[in-house]
């Protein structure tokens, strides 16, 4: 590699992790798209991300691409890289494994290269990246960017202000894990009941409830079905309750409610064929308690404030793996929402992961 060739790299992979830092709405989204830009600038040949499984634990894949290169094809020597991988965990130190060294240690044959994502002191994540084997000046190179691009991985998350970071990643760590488990599921109670318990936790907040759209499954080829703001909503689950009762009083108004915020989030985000909706840019519908809006509010938010002892309320649609609105998932809080920003990261991360397992259990 070349000084000049060297430079349009390197000024490229700073634009495109800027970018990146722009277009996410977390931390686990900023990690995907990230890994997408340095395998294509970088050519390599798989690559992953590790990020604790909690509090002062040490690291677990929570994805990657051709994830048995990084490996190799049996579990043992799966079990050695893992090895390589805790050691860098643990020093909080980049380690790179030569192609041509020990086929004991490195059984792929390719360049492996461990980087630390460190911020404030805490260790957040590990990028994992496997390339075929190059002269000295680019195995130089390619240490550089990993750890330029872990350096950005810390700005993503000093400008989200996250207040814990190992305890934020192991969050949404959780967060991922939870929806595998569920992603299988097709019992709509099951997975309802469990999404929104775990979300009031995560949040935390007040209540959270679950709405699925009345006949999502129903084929619509000639578009002749409302939009997903004038159809009806059924509630699934709403947080510490076993059972639900959709035509009672309080599921009526939580239901108008949750319908009304949509329309008003999707009016504020519109789409069509050129920009559909997606699981990164999932618009969101916020209200609070004020008198003072009350002549300029929808009948159902002031309805729902007259009726509910709640101070705050916000609503986010789930999307099926093809962009199609499957649900609503409502958070709903007694007191002041604090550090909101960081907050509703974690309700558009939940409920980019809950899409799929609820579309998955409706049909």
């Amino acid at each position: 590699m070349n000084t000049s060739s060297e430079e349009t790299l390197k000024h490229t992979l700073q634009l495109e992790m800027d970018l990146a830092i722009l277009k996410s709405p977390d931390i686990l989204a900023f990690f995907k798209l990230q890994g997408a830009v340095l395998k294509v600038l970088l050519g390599a040949k798989g690559f992953g991300y590790a990020m604790p499984k909690g509090a002062n634990q040490g690291p677990h894949y929570v994805f990657g691409d051709e994830m048995g290169i990084l490996f190799g094809p049996k579990n043992s020597q799966a079990t050695v890289i893992g090895q390589v991988m805790g050691y860098a965990w643990k020093n909080m130190q980049s380690v790179y494994l030569p192609a041509q060294g020990s086929e004991e240690l490195n059984p792929t044959g390719l360049s492996q290269y461990f980087i630390p994502i460190i911020a404030h002191q805490q260790l957040v994540g590990l990028i994992h990246m496997a390339f075929e084997a190059a002269e000295q000046a680019t195995e130089a190179y390619r240490k550089w960017a990993l750890e330029f691009a872990a350096s950005k991985a810390q700005d993503f998350l000093a400008i989200n202000s996250a207040p814990d970071l190992a305890q934020e990643a192991g969050r949404m760590n959780a967060t991922v894990h939870l929806f595998e488990e569920l992603a299988g599921d097709h019992d709509i109670e099951t997975v309802s009941w469990n999404l929104v318990n775990f979300a009031r936790e995560a949040i935390p907040c007040t209540r959270v409830c679950l709405f699925t759209l009345k006949g999502y499954s129903l084929p619509d080829s000639q578009n002749q079905l409302p939009p997903a703001n004038k159809r009806n909503y059924l509630i699934q689950a709403c947080s510490g309750l076993k059972k639900t009762h959709p035509r009672s009083e309080h599921a009526v108004i939580l239901a108008e409610l949750a319908k009304t915020l949509l329309g008003i989030a999707l009016e504020a985000h519109p789409t069509n064929a050129e920009r559909p909706l997606t699981q990164t840019q999932l618009p969101l519908a916020f209200t609070q308690r004020d008198p003072t809006k009350r002549a300029q509010r929808p009948e159902a938010v002031n309805t729902y404030f007259d009726r509910m002892p709640m101070h705050w309320a916000t609503v986010l649609p789930l999307l099926d793996p093809q962009g199609k609105i499957c649900g609503i998932i409502l958070f709903e809080g007694q007191k002041t929402l604090e550090n909101v920003q960081t907050a509703l990261l974690r309700m558009r991360n939940l409920a980019a992961c809950a899409g799929k397992a609820v579309s998955t259990a409706l049909t």
